[in-house]
């Protein structure tokens, strides 16, 4: 069997296509997902906790703490346990596979501009990546240093 019959792609077709494009659109949303935590979400909620303790203590003189139990969104959570777990369960899931599009993306991306000579650990070579040849017999002149 040569090398080029074991190394064919799975998926043929328009399934590798559908793959190829599953994988840069969860790849993209990784980088939403990256801004929306770090802008929206640490900086919404830090910025709209700070604010509200500066203004209270401005206006009240004192600064009241806050009751967690009464925010509105812990009690829709409490209302809704099940629900609250599948969304949260689906937003987990596509975090994970944006991750995971994301990394393989980049590693795709670093192999691909590597030269050929760059060092590379065994269980990440591609013999396709390489030029390797066929042992032709004839071209090949043999020594009388190892028939002794």
């Amino acid at each position: 069997m040569w090398p080029m019959q074991v190394l064919r792609k799975p998926f043929p077709g328009i399934f590798a296509t559908f793959i190829r494009w599953t994988e840069s659109f969860f790849a993209a949303l990784w980088h939403f997902i990256g801004w929306m935590w770090e802008t929206i979400i640490i900086g919404g909620l830090l910025a709209g906790t700070l604010g509200n303790a500066f203004y209270t203590y401005l206006t009240t003189g004192q600064v009241a703490r806050i009751d967690l139990l009464h925010l509105p969104l812990l009690q829709t959570i409490s209302m809704h346990p099940f629900l609250a777990t599948l969304v949260l369960l689906f937003l987990a899931s596509v975090t994970l596979a944006s991750s995971l599009a994301h990394r393989h993306q980049r590693h795709t991306a670093s192999t691909a501009t590597q030269s050929e000579y760059t060092l590379q650990q065994v269980k990440r070579l591609e013999p396709q990546n390489y030029k390797l040849f066929r042992y032709i017999a004839q071209a090949y002149i043999a020594r009388d240093v190892y028939s002794a």
